[in-house]
């Protein structure tokens, strides 16, 4: 196994070693790289913004309360756990206004696939509020994305992306050059995001992962569910399109690693080819052998060696992941855009052999949901909207200031 992990400080080595949740057959090799790296630790204070930076304060202070509470000095313990208290209630609240929201969708007709968030915490953790949550991603079939949008609204959530109307042909341009749509509550100010597809997924692979999903019932409220051999590669798909700025999602992913029975590789190989996501799957596997010394499986092992570019790719990840700076992946500085777009590139250049996948490439460089805004178009012309793409796009980047 290739390792090119740079050194890590003894507090990185302290927020890597408990920020996953090992399984019974490894969770004395765990609780013994916790109390390693407990008796490593010399500045209480970088570890403890390293867990506010990384959103872990949940799983980090569980695992430590576990496997090293005596070393950890209580006042340092106890700013943890009030860290970990607001995360969990947090949490929990935002699980409660998605089982409302989801049982208003049911009731509407609308099936439902919740996206990560606190289902995703019962599923890996065992508990709603070890997962640091700050709203509610769901997906929903395209063709009931309108009829979604109207429960969404009746039910007091206001459209914050796209803050403006929509034309009918707007409506189903938007379908094509977006992936999701953001709602706030206009009283709790919850933000939900509305996906009818998952970035650069084509239509294909949508339906696909909905045929291929189950149902689970929680809350009075029947949900989709995903299979099994889908859940991790769709969370490395997400993972590396943010550039794994975040352990939480590496933890995540290194948790169901290790939870993974060894018969149900084969399918989760074969979903990764599937969905093209076996790059990001050996980028996620190679990162989770560096950054937690997490045991490989074999087929893991076997997919790392077979993508030559998979230590590039995470060695590239390693810098998002280290930085002090957790918005760094949202800059607009052509300096720092251009090697992410570029390591995107490598990440999924198998789609761009698929012809489906490239129209959707080419659409959404021709047109953004941004253009809609401000002197309307008629429909009869929506082809006019195309033509202006690029004196808008210039327009927004000499007026929109960069924040880095």
């Amino acid at each position: 196994m290739p390792r090119t992990c740079p050194p890590l400080t003894p507090e990185f080595h302290l927020l890597a070693a408990c920020s996953w949740l090992a399984p019974a057959p490894l969770a004395s090799f765990q609780a013994g790289q916790i109390q390693q790296a407990t008796a490593r630790v010399i500045n209480w204070q970088a570890f403890l913004e390293l867990v506010s930076r990384h959103r872990v304060a949940a799983v980090v202070t569980t695992n430590l309360r576990h496997h090293a509470r005596d070393a950890v000095p209580p006042e340092w313990l106890a700013r943890l756990a009030g860290k970990e208290a607001w995360a969990s209630q947090r949490a929990l609240g935002l699980a409660g206004d998605l089982a409302r929201l989801g049982k208003i969708l049911s009731d509407g007709g609308i099936e439902v696939l919740p996206l990560k968030g606190s289902l995703l915490s019962l599923r890996l953790f065992g508990h709603l509020g070890m997962r640091d949550v700050r709203d509610i991603d769901i997906l929903v079939h395209p063709a009931e994305v309108w009829p979604a949008d109207r429960l969404l609204r009746a039910a007091g959530y206001t459209s914050i992306f796209p803050d403006f109307e929509l034309s009918e042909r707007a409506k189903r341009a938007a379908l094509g050059v977006a992936h999701h749509f953001i709602y706030q509550h206009h009283a709790t100010h919850l933000l939900v995001e509305l996906h009818w597809r998952l970035h650069h997924w084509t239509q294909q692979q949508i339906a696909q992962l909905w045929r291929q999903c189950g149902h689970w019932e929680w809350m009075s409220v029947l949900w989709k569910d995903l299979a099994p051999e889908h859940l991790l590669p769709l969370l490395c798909d997400h993972g590396a399109r943010h550039q794994w700025s975040s352990i939480k999602w590496l933890g995540d992913v290194a948790t169901l690693i290790a939870q993974t029975p060894e018969g149900l590789w084969d399918r989760v190989l074969s979903a990764a080819r599937q969905f093209d996501v076996e790059r990001p799957l050996a980028q996620a596997a190679l990162l989770s052998s560096w950054i937690f010394s997490l045991p490989l499986p074999t087929p893991l092992i076997d997919l790392v060696a077979r993508e030559k570019a998979t230590p590039r790719l995470a060695a590239a990840a390693l810098k998002y992941l280290l930085s002090a700076n957790p918005y760094l992946i949202h800059s607009k500085n052509p300096f720092i855009r251009l090697p992410q777009l570029l390591l995107e590139f490598f990440l999924y250049n198998n789609r761009l052999r698929k012809r489906t996948s490239t129209v959707s490439e080419i659409s959404q460089l021709a047109v953004c949901l941004e253009d809609f805004r401000g002197a309307p178009i008629p429909d009869r012309l929506f082809f006019l909207y195309y033509l202006r793409r690029p004196v808008f796009w210039v327009y927004r980047r000499l007026t929109q200031p960069s924040a880095y």
